[in-house]
């Protein structure tokens, strides 16, 4: 879309019949608004959603990323009668029954800045859910917690949770719990401590492994918090992402660890673990751990010395470091042949890779951005 003119109406025009011969048999869509016209787009949407003959679209990914400063608006119809705080995007002729039609069938959903209203049946019945802000926002996504809960309860076989919110209002008073048999990912963001313990609160996830990314709270509050150690108690983590908001992260952050034992794959971001004078302190006893891979993914910066200890302590076999991570030893950037010949010792492997996620976690991503 972005390669569109705003001053070539025709061409529009063309590209919309295009739309409308393609949409009727659309089982996935990918709408990326980047700098450009939003009349316009609003209208590539609309002949997107309106031609799509309903019970067909499985697959809904929606980027906004055109710079202005709403990092949340809502999609709804021209007859939609819901208010809202900020001026929602408007298609233009479609109807709110319209619109529900067409979202009905959707199974995955991935949003970033653009969305249906909360309780719009787009967030009925899906297997994958995410719910960002826009790309490199630094305000997160705003949603009630009772909205949330209530769209996780429509969903009962989710498989994929990722989130970058951060909840309005907490639910007070009598709250059903959230069963969640099939959740194998889930992604909290940068969720304070505090909402992260009311939102695992009443989430039940199944018996099956779980793949979990979240922020590396301190180890000691978070022991004494038993919301938290309840949810942990019940869920099968087998893989921990842990980031930080923080630029100089105390170590203690892995002591969140504890409370998934079972963990075989560990990734760390974000985390500068490069002070010297902030050794991480980590008494092997504590920890049943074998942990298989240990990925070092940007930004991250450590220091020799915490590598060596976190690898020890955690008995990891392999370590997998992208090339911008930095491993120092006072002050100075370690080549790799002396960090191999360090770690050859301590664990079995350790590799170099230009992957930003974990391999093979499946966890979900968004097309590119036009700002990194």
């Amino acid at each position: 879309m972005d390669k569109l003119e705003p001053s070539a109406p025709l061409e529009l025009e063309n590209f919309c019949k295009i739309i409308n011969e393609a949409a009727p048999r659309m089982r996935s869509l990918i709408f990326h608004q980047v700098n450009y016209s939003m009349d316009r787009s609003q209208d590539v949407l609309y002949h997107c959603l309106d031609h799509n003959t309903p019970g067909t679209l499985e697959e809904l990914t929606i980027v906004l990323d055109d710079g202005s400063e709403d990092f949340r608006l809502f999609i709804e119809a021209e007859d939609s009668i819901t208010r809202h705080s900020h001026p929602p995007i408007i298609l233009k002729n479609m109807t709110v029954d319209r619109l529900e039609a067409a979202l009905l069938s959707t199974v995955t959903l991935r949003l970033c800045g653009a969305f249906p209203y909360w309780v719009s049946k787009a967030y009925h019945g899906l297997v994958e859910l995410c719910l960002h802000s826009k790309p490199n926002n630094s305000v997160p996504l705003e949603i009630s917690h009772s909205s949330l809960l209530r769209i996780l309860s429509l969903s009962p076989k989710l498989q994929v949770l990722d989130l970058d919110i951060k909840f309005t209002a907490i639910a007070e008073g009598f709250i059903e719990s959230v069963y969640l048999e099939d959740l194998r990912i889930l992604r909290t963001g940068l969720m304070s401590l505090h909402q992260f313990k009311h939102f695992v609160e009443y989430l039940f996830p199944g018996p099956s492994p779980l793949t979990m990314c979240y922020r590396a709270y301190d180890g000691n509050s978070v022991a004494s918090i038993t919301e938290i150690t309840a949810f942990f108690s019940r869920a099968k983590v087998e893989r921990t992402w842990l980031r930080s908001s923080h630029p100089y992260m105390d170590p203690r952050g892995l002591g969140i660890l504890k409370l998934a034992p079972h963990t075989r794959e560990l990734a760390l971001s974000q985390l500068p673990f490069y002070n010297m004078h902030a050794r991480i302190q980590v008494d092997p006893g504590d920890y049943q751990y074998h942990i298989d891979t240990l990925y070092l993914l940007p930004p991250c910066k450590i220091s020799i010395s915490n590598l060596e200890q976190i690898t020890k302590s955690f008995r990891i076999q392999k370590v997998r470091i992208h090339h911008a991570c930095l491993v120092l030893e006072d002050d100075k950037l370690i080549p790799a042949s002396t960090l191999q010949e360090r770690m050859s010792s301590i664990c079995k492997a350790i590799e170099w890779s230009d992957e930003y996620k974990p391999h093979g976690w499946g966890i979900p991503s968004f097309p590119a951005t036009t700002r990194g």
